[in-house]
C-alpha cells in the first residue's frame, strides 16, 4: 500500500514537471533558504538538538536541519503560525529534488493565499472529488504553479482528507526519480 501511495506521488510530480513551462516572473529559486535543484551548503542551517524521550525535546523556535538519510532531511523550526512548524526536503544525488510543506486541511485557505501573494496566480488549476476510506466525497483542489526549472503544486486534501501539502520541486530532479522510479517497477514486474 505504501509503494502505490508513492507511485501516485510521483506520478502526480511527473504530471507537474511534463506540462508546458510558461514564463512566470516569480518562480522560486529557493524556499525557506533551501536552494531548489541545488546543494545545501554547509552551514547553511544549524543541527537541530536531538530528540530525546529522557531529556525532552521542545520545537526548535528558529529554522534548523534534523538529519535524515541520504534520500532526505528535515527542516524543523520554521514556524509559520497556524500552518506549518515543518518541512520535509527529498534529495536526489545531494541536490534539492523537492520540499514539500504538509498542513492541516483547516490552513489550505491560508497557505494558498500566502503562495498566491509570494507567487502570483497558478498556472494551472484541477478540481476533483476524493473519497475518505468510508465513502464519503469531499472536494480537492490542486494549484500549479509550473516554471521552466522549479514548480509548485498544491494539493488541498493530499493522502488524507484533513491534511494539505504545498510540493516546491525542481523539474529535472522529479523528472528524473520519476524515471528510475519506473524502471524499478518494470524491474519488479519481470519478476512475476
Amino acid at each position: 500500500m505504501r509503494h502505490l501511495f508513492f507511485a501516485a506521488a510521483l506520478m502526480a510530480i511527473g504530471t507537474t514537471t511534463t506540462a508546458s513551462a510558461q514564463a512566470w516572473p516569480k518562480e522560486p529559486t529557493a524556499v525557506f533558504g533551501i536552494p531548489i535543484g541545488q546543494e545545501i551548503g554547509a552551514g547553511t542551517f544549524p543541527t537541530c538538538p536531538k530528540r530525546s524521550y529522557a531529556t525532552g525535546y521542545e520545537s526548535p523556535t528558529s529554522p534548523c536541519l534534523e538529519p535524515g538519510n541520504r534520500s532526505m532531511m528535515f527542516l524543523q523550526g520554521i514556524n509559520i503560525p497556524g500552518v506549518a512548524s515543518s518541512a520535509t526536503i527529498y534529495l536526489d544525488d545531494g541536490m534539492v529534488r523537492s520540499v514539500d510543506l504538509e498542513t492541516r486541511h483547516e490552513s489550505y485557505g491560508q497557505l494558498k493565499a500566502m503562495l498566491v501573494e509570494r507567487y502570483g496566480s497558478p498556472t494551472k488549476v484541477d478540481r476533483e472529488e476524493v473519497k475518505n476510506n468510508a465513502g464519503a466525497a469531499f472536494p480537492n483542489e490542486i494549484s500549479r504553479w509550473v516554471g521552466a526549472t522549479n514548480s509548485i503544486t498544491l494539493t488541498e486534501r493530499h493522502g488524507r482528507v484533513d491534511r494539505s501539502r504545498a510540493v516546491f520541486e525542481n523539474n529535472a530532479a522529479s523528472a528524473r526519480a520519476l524515471e528510475r522510479f519506473k524502471a524499478k517497477l518494470t524491474e519488479g514486474a519481470s519478476k512475476f
